[in-house]
């Protein structure tokens, strides 16, 4: 779902709200361009599509941006 312009952008975002921005605007892209391929992410990203398909029906971009940068963040500790 992320190339790597993606994430030379994530690099360079200096706020969480930015960050959280910008995951939300690549789930609106991915959710109408090829939603397949959202949810093969989801897959290999370890995201349950339970949790995911309510906050779609309700159009909560927001708040699967914030389950994907909070799992994320734990696959990030686990690198330390």
């Amino acid at each position: 779902m992320f190339n790597e312009h993606d994430l030379i952008t994530l690099k360079h975002l200096s706020s969480e709200n930015e960050i959280l921005g910008y995951i939300e605007g690549r789930v609106k892209y991915y959710l109408a361009q090829n939603p397949e391929l959202f949810f093969n992410f989801l897959y290999r990203f370890d995201l349950p599509e339970e949790k995911i398909l309510p906050l779609i029906k309700s159009n909560n971009l927001k708040s699967i941006s914030e389950l994907i940068w909070a799992r994320q963040k734990r696959k990030m500790d686990n690198w330390k």
